[in-house]
C-alpha cells in the first residue's frame, strides 16, 4: 500500500522531476506533487512523495530527512490526512453556509463558550477603566458649567 510523505523544505527552483528522482533512491515513487501558490504558480517551498510501500517510505525518511537537497535541509515525515475544511470563497474567506445559524446552542456548548468568553468580558471592562480616566476631565468641565448655572441661578 502506498505511503504519503510530507517533504518540507524544498528549494524554489525543485522540480518535480528533480524530487522523484532524489526519492527513487530510497524505493519505487508512485507519485510526487510540489505545492505551488495559486495565484503566482510559484512553489510553496513543500510538498508529498507517494513511496509504493511502507519500507521504502520508512527508508526515504531515514535518507532524507534533516537532509541537503539542492542546498536547503529538507524535513521529511509521514503524512498527516488532511482535515476536513468548509469551502472558500475567491477570496479565501469561509463561504457562507446554506444552511441558517441557530442563535440557541446546546447547552453543553453554551457552557463552554461562556468560559471562552469570560476574558473577553473582563478586557473591555479595563478598557472602560482606562477610558473614564480620560474622560474624566470632559466630565468635570459639564460639571463646572452646571455649578456656574446654578449659581447664577441663586444670584438672581
Amino acid at each position: 500500500m502506498a505511503k504519503t510523505l510530507y517533504v518540507g523544505g524544498i528549494p524554489y527552483s525543485t522540480t518535480e522531476d528533480s524530487l522523484r528522482d532524489a526519492f527513487a533512491k530510497a524505493g519505487t515513487v508512485e507519485s510526487v506533487k510540489i505545492i505551488t501558490d495559486k495565484f503566482s504558480g510559484r512553489s510553496r517551498g513543500f510538498g508529498f512523495v507517494d513511496m509504493a510501500d511502507d519500507e521504502s517510505a520508512a527508508k526515504a525518511i531515514e535518507m532524507w530527512h534533516e537532509q541537503e537537497f539542492e542546498g536547503r535541509k529538507l524535513i521529511v515525515n509521514e503524512a498527516r490526512p488532511m482535515k476536513e475544511r468548509p469551502p472558500r470563497d475567491d477570496e479565501g474567506a469561509p463561504a457562507p453556509t446554506a444552511e441558517p445559524v441557530s442563535e440557541e446552542a446546546p447547552a453543553e456548548e453554551t457552557s463552554e463558550d461562556n468560559s471562552a468568553e469570560e476574558p473577553a468580558e473582563e478586557a473591555p471592562a479595563e478598557e472602560a477603566s482606562e477610558d473614564d480616566s480620560a474622560e474624566e476631565p470632559a466630565k468635570e468641565a459639564p460639571a463646572e458649567e452646571a455649578s456656574e448655572d446654578d449659581s447664577e441661578e441663586k444670584a438672581a
